[in-house]
């Protein structure tokens, strides 16, 4: 690199929503390297909303540092941007672009700095609380499912869960939705997939595969396993596990996919106790994890497990009387039981950036330390009131909590600033951009941050 250059990063978005940060474009002539790293590929941000991009830049250790001059050009109608100057002592600021009198849409940011140039996608949406809405013609079920494939979303309803030995056979409906927020006719047959079994739950793997907590009868004994489909929506294929070991499971409530790709399954079992089990990445019983595979069928057990999530090292799990935390390896970080909650049954559990464990009830939102007492920092004493019971607790990298019940709310994640951002109701995920997907069987929501 010769005296002067500079290498250009976009980071973080930190403000309302979104980020960006590790997949790089080039750009400027091959002397001189300026380098963009995002990552998803879009910046997103609601409508009459402000955002500040992390800028950092890398300068040549060689030469003498100077300062560096960063706008953005090539700006679509009503958005505005702020210069930024990064001082020669520096390596990084915020570059803010006021999007108020934008018209939702994408749109191409070119950067310049000191005379080199990058560029970035800036995506505008609705105003905050006006969601993107898509109609759907699922049958309605037992279960609404959702998760989250890179920028599209798959959804999906059950017809019984768990299933029931009354001869009625059930079935899973999946469909995906494109980053335009429309049904995609190319996935499965004519749009959609219709599995012969019972789904309790969803999600993708990094390869963009979809896998589904799925619960069949064996000889009038419920047993839960993994069925697999690939990204099209093809191949559906039921993993079995070793010596039926997840037999006596009842309803698997909740799918996750870890960062190793290992793929985690809760819910409740048929002697009444919660469980969580995990698969490897070809689908196999983990039977390294907890007890053979799986852990919170002894003691300390919930009874029920409604809901679990997975942030960092520790999975979470809450249900009928309790709520604990369990590391990757399955080991007990922390139980809490309803005599040390004060709540009898949870509904929904989420892990924030500070390992904070946010538990819903019925009208009651709570916060826990990562010892497992509350945080009575957080809104009153540790609650915040919410209205009917939450569905899923989700906690943003940038700090604020979404919480869907009846109602959608977003909240800062010490309790404050709480606002009612839309209509709940149904499963609810959270995209790479920080905006909250719900769905049921008539629509599919998507409210931008």
């Amino acid at each position: 690199m010769r005296a002067g250059a500079i290498r250009l990063f976009i980071g973080a978005l930190a403000a309302c929503g979104g980020r960006v940060g590790s997949s790089p474009s080039d750009a400027g002539d091959a002397r001189v390297p300026l380098t963009l790293r995002f990552d998803p590929d879009v910046a997103c941000v609601a409508q009459g909303s402000r955002i500040g991009v992390l800028v950092t830049v890398e300068r040549d250790p060689n030469a003498a540092a100077k300062d560096v001059e960063i706008t953005a050009t090539r700006l679509p109608g009503g958005v505005s941007v702020e210069p930024l100057t990064i001082p020669a002592g520096r390596t990084s600021g915020l570059l803010y672009f006021d999007v108020g009198a934008s018209t939702p849409g994408r749109a191409k940011i070119s950067i310049d700095a000191n005379g080199r140039k990058a560029s970035f996608i800036l995506w505008v949406g609705p105003q905050l609380g006006t969601p993107d809405v898509v109609s759907l013609s699922l049958s309605p079920g037992a279960r609404d499912l959702i998760a989250v494939q890179g920028e599209e979303t798959i959804v999906g309803e059950t017809s019984e869960v768990p299933p029931n030995d009354n001869g009625v056979a059930p079935t899973t409906t999946l469909v995906r939705l494109r980053r335009d927020w429309t049904l995609d006719p190319t996935f499965g047959s004519s749009g959609s997939v219709v599995l012969g079994i019972s789904g309790g739950s969803l999600a993708t793997r990094a390869d963009g595969s979809i896998v589904v907590g799925t619960s069949s009868l064996e000889e009038s004994t419920p047993c839960s396993h993994l069925t697999v489909l690939s990204r099209d929506g093809s191949n559906p294929a039921a993993i079995p596990e070793p010596n039926n070991i997840s037999c006596d499971r009842s309803d698997a409530v909740q799918t996750f996919v870890a960062p190793d790709q290992s793929t985690y399954v809760c819910g409740w079992a048929w002697d009444c106790c919660g469980f969580l089990e995990r698969y490897t990445a070809s689908g196999e019983v983990d039977t390294s994890f907890g007890h053979e595979g799986s852990v919170g069928t002894s003691d300390p057990y919930i009874n029920s497990t409604y809901a679990c999530a997975l942030h960092g090292d520790r999975i979470a799990l809450a249900g009928y009387h309790g709520l604990f935390e369990v590391d990757l390896r399955g080991h007990l970080a922390f139980s809490a039981k309803d005599d040390e909650t004060g709540m009898d049954q949870f509904s929904a559990v989420g892990i924030g950036e500070d390992r904070t464990v946010y538990a819903g009830a019925l009208g009651v939102l709570r916060a826990f330390e990562d010892d497992g007492s509350v945080d009575t920092a957080f809104g009153e004493s540790g609650d915040l009131n919410i209205a009917g019971a939450p569905s899923a607790v989700l906690p943003r990298h940038d700090g604020i909590v979404l919480v869907t019940s009846t109602r959608i709310t977003r909240l800062a994640s010490d309790g404050t600033s709480a606002v009612v951002i839309g209509e709940g109701g149904g499963a609810a995920a959270q995209d790479s951009c920080g905006r909250i997907v719900s769905s049921g069987p008539k629509e599919a929501d998507r409210y931008w941050p």
